[in-house]
């Protein structure tokens, strides 16, 4: 799976900024769809609104979803995307749906703890 995520991110470079569609693409209920624009997001996380990328993180089945959505979010807090108080709620939130001690519990915890200092 780490491999199509790679070959996905090796595509959204290809296509360079100009991907009208990754809003909706992230709120597919279809995993290939919502992977291929959490590759997109991955690759310019400033193109990508921070919402839009919890929305997609919320709304996906599949942990492999989940876990690249999140590396995703982690990746546009770092560059500095910006992103509101209800943001970082709906982050807390998320990440206590996530069973303890997982790796998406442990990044979705460290993106709060995160956002939530820098609230303050």
């Amino acid at each position: 799976m780490d491999k199509l995520f790679g070959q996905m991110l090796q595509e959204a470079s290809r296509l360079g900024r100009n991907w009208p569609q990754h809003n909706e693409a992230l709120r597919s209920k279809e995993a290939g769809e919502q992977l291929g624009a959490i590759a997109y997001a991955f690759a310019f996380p400033e193109a990508v609104d921070i919402s839009g990328l919890i929305e997609a993180v919320e709304i996906a089945k599949q942990p492999f979803v989940q876990y690249w959505g999140l590396r995703a979010i982690q990746r546009a807090m770092d560059v500095g995307v910006a992103y509101s108080v209800k943001d970082a709620g709906r982050l807390r939130i998320l990440a206590s749906a996530f069973q303890a001690e997982t790796d998406r519990y442990l990044i979705a915890s460290s993106i709060s703890r995160a956002l939530e200092k820098k609230i303050l």
